[in-house]
């Protein structure tokens, strides 16, 4: 079989170029698209090919390597209130836009929601309502 002259690098390792090159890219791609990343910071692919001749310079060894830089993602914080109860142990609470020590309105059921559809008419003791 006659060998073909390499005319690019797409041609080269049976196509694995193009395989990873495509890997990284849809990686890069996704990184972009997540709104948990710094829409800003730029993108990095980075192919290595690695000649190795040999001693008498008839073959060469041929690595491929192909990195990608992507944005990490953005920093998340939030404020812990640290609570200790009736015995010492200590323990935190994600406040959440809260103050320490406020009750939501969500955490707090109401004896009317409790009883909801059990209507208990009450009396005086003189018959009126």
């Amino acid at each position: 079989m006659a060998m073909r002259p390499i005319d690019g690098i797409g041609e080269m390792m049976q196509g694995a170029v193009n395989e990873r090159f495509k890997a990284a890219m849809r990686t890069v791609l996704a990184n972009i698209a997540d709104p948990n990343t710094d829409a800003k910071k730029k993108r990095k692919i980075t192919i290595t090919l690695t000649l190795a001749p040999s001693k008498d310079r008839t073959t060469a060894e041929c690595t491929l390597e192909v990195h990608n830089n992507v944005a990490p993602p953005t920093p998340v914080s939030t404020t812990l209130a640290i609570n200790r109860d009736d015995y010492g142990n200590i323990s935190a609470t994600d406040l959440n836009g809260q103050l320490p020590g406020q009750m939501e309105v969500d955490d707090y059921i109401t004896p009317q929601a409790e009883n909801a559809g059990k209507v208990t008419e009450l009396r005086f003791a003189n018959g009126a309502r």
